[in-house]
């Protein structure tokens, strides 16, 4: 009997952005206060959008 490997968000919702997020990431450290933080919430916002489907 095999296991069931626990979801991933890949397997739930497709691909997951990782080359979006480095890139956005990257724009961040380069950003003022306020755009960082503005990226970075956008960024927690996917994070969470795609922990949330699993």
């Amino acid at each position: 009997m095999t296991e069931t490997p626990a979801p991933t968000p890949a397997s739930v919702s497709g691909d997951v952005p990782v080359e979006n997020w480095r890139s956005r990431l990257a724009e961040a450290e380069n950003a003022g206060p306020a755009e960082r933080h503005e990226h970075l919430g956008a960024l927690l916002d996917d994070l969470d959008e795609q922990v949330g489907s699993l």
